[in-house]
């Protein structure tokens, strides 16, 4: 399994899965990191199973985020799922659809 990549739009005031992965049983692997880009203010929130691991912002000054876990990587396991959720924040940007694309970095051990 190699970078996990995705593009979608968002929608104001609708939480949307915007990119995930379920870890194969073939190895271990390691999350290194996400960039999402999008033109939109939005939340986004990385999830581990059923626990969120990771909160952050992107806005319309700084559309793209890039979030590096490379010196401490989030271990996988076998049938684990990392899920990524984006929020629009309507209040600070028409309430419009907005593209939104994103990656999820991870490692084979």
């Amino acid at each position: 399994m190699n970078n996990v990549y995705n593009a979608t739009t968002i929608v104001p005031n609708i939480g949307t899965i915007i990119n995930g992965l379920t870890v194969p049983e073939r190895s271990g692997y390691s999350l290194k990191g996400l960039i999402v880009a999008c033109e939109a203010d939005c939340f986004i929130q990385i999830r581990l199973n059923i626990d969120v691991i990771c909160s952050a912002y992107v806005t319309g000054s700084v559309q793209t985020l890039f979030l590096d876990f490379s010196a401490s990587p989030y271990g996988l396991g076998a049938r684990d799922v990392i899920s990524i959720l984006a929020i629009q924040a309507d209040s600070l940007t028409p309430s419009v659809s907005y593209f939104i694309a994103s990656t999820i970095l991870v490692e084979q051990l």
